[in-house]
Formats: structure tokens, C-alpha cells, sequence
């Protein structure tokens, strides 16, 4: 492992931006957790028009980055493309996505709000995870699948509204919100996975759809000022 990089320099982003990496630490952004540009350190990316896709892995661990600007004409964003990018502070995703991906901005501790455009369907795995300092989050009316662990350990996230089309919430996808205090599920939830509210402690009630017909376990586990369902 080379953990002497200090510095990451490059001089075109295009062609950074169209470099696949296997992992995150084939990515010297894994160590080095600042980038350099025609030696001139980067804290702000607009990515270009002719980029219509941000590849796995290309801004992970990247810890100097303290704003993005995304055009339109994205259509994905990959796996883990932002986790560790603690500088970021706010993000407003591209109208063109349709999901957002496993680990997408898993642990961006220093993330405070997020703006998900409509197009988006389904919110996957670990995607805020760690968000340990985001306190809001509208879902889109769109989305129909909440992933496992999504937005875990979120400790400052006080209230979240479910959209009117989301049928199944994963595993512990709420799990450790401890300021989570309000909680909204329409009557489309048809199952609630293991774990799904574990540990909010700032929870007192919850109303239940009459929609679900599975609940997993643990799904209320250490909610210890739960009076009400």
C-alpha cells in the first residue's frame, strides 16, 4: 500500500474523469485525499459537458473537494464515486439519474443537505450511510425502493416523509438515526426490513399503513422511547 502519497497531480480532468479503477484503492485518491490540477490545488469541480457519466470510485476518498456542480446530461453515477469526501457540504444531483447508486456518498460526514431530482426510482445500498451530519433529505415522489442500510447512522436527520410509491424499506435503512424524532410511511409500504428504525432513540410514536404485511425483525430494536404505534 502506498501510504507516503501525499499529493495527487494531474493535468487534463477529462481524461481522469474516463479512467475506470478496479477498486478504491487502485485510485491514488485513496492515500493522497487531495488533488491537484496544473499544480494548483482543486476544492471545486464542474464537470464537464462532454462527461455524461461519473465511474465508480473516481472521487472517493477525496477529502479536499468541497463542492461539485453536475450537468444534466449525466445519466450515472457509480458505486462509491464520492464515499469519504468529508469536505462536501451540499450536493444537487443531475436530473438525468435514475438511481442512486450502493455507497454513492457513503460517510461524507461533513454532508448537510442533499437535493434528489425526480427522475430518480431507488436509493440504493449504503448510498448515505455515515452521513453522521446531514439533517434533511426529500425523497422523490418517484422512488419505490429505499436500500438496506441507505441512510444509516444519519445521527442528525430529525425528520424524513416516505413518498406515496415506495414499497419495501431494507435492512436497518434508518437504523441509528438517533435525532430521527417524525417519520412518514404511505400506505404503498408493503414491508419494513430487519432493523429498519434499531436505535432511534428520538422516536416516541409511529403510525403504521395498513398497506404492510411483512414486518422483519428487530425493525423497532433499542427505539427506547417508542410510547405509540
Amino acid at each position: 500500500k502506498c501510504f507516503d502519497i501525499k499529493e495527487l497531480h494531474i493535468n487534463d480532468l477529462v481524461s481522469w474523469l474516463n479512467i475506470d479503477f478496479g477498486n478504491q484503492e487502485a485510485n491514488p485518491l485513496a492515500y493522497a485525499k487531495h488533488v491537484y490540477l496544473d499544480g494548483k490545488q482543486i476544492t471545486e469541480i464542474v464537470v464537464p459537458d462532454c462527461i455524461t457519466k461519473i465511474k465508480k470510485y473516481t472521487f472517493g476518498c477525496f477529502e479536499g473537494l468541497k463542492s461539485i456542480t453536475f450537468h444534466n446530461g449525466i445519466s450515472d453515477i457509480g458505486i462509491y464515486a464520492f464515499q469519504f469526501c468529508t469536505g462536501l457540504e451540499r450536493i444537487e444531483l443531475p436530473n438525468g439519474i435514475t438511481s442512486i447508486e450502493k455507497a454513492v456518498f457513503y460517510s461524507c460526514t461533513g454532508l448537510t443537505d442533499v437535493v434528489i431530482p425526480e427522475s430518480v426510482t431507488s436509493i440504493g445500498t449504503w448510498a448515505f450511510g455515515h452521513c453522521s451530519n446531514l439533517k434533511s433529505i426529500d425523497i422523490p415522489n418517484r422512488v419505490t425502493e429505499i436500500g438496506e442500510l441507505a441512510l444509516y447512522n444519519c445521527r442528525s436527520l430529525e425528520k424524513i416523509e416516505i413518498p406515496e410509491c415506495v414499497e419495501s424499506i431494507g435492512r436497518k435503512a434508518f437504523g441509528n438515526c438517533g435525532a430521527l424524532a417524525e417519520i412518514t410511511l404511505p400506505n404503498s409500504i408493503r414491508k419494513m426490513g430487519d432493523g429498519v428504525l434499531s436505535y432511534c432513540h428520538s422516536l416516541t410514536s409511529i403510525d403504521l399503513p395498513d398497506s404492510i404485511i411483512r414486518i422483519e425483525e428487530g425493525s423497532f430494536r433499542a427505539c427506547s422511547n417508542l410510547e405509540k404505534i
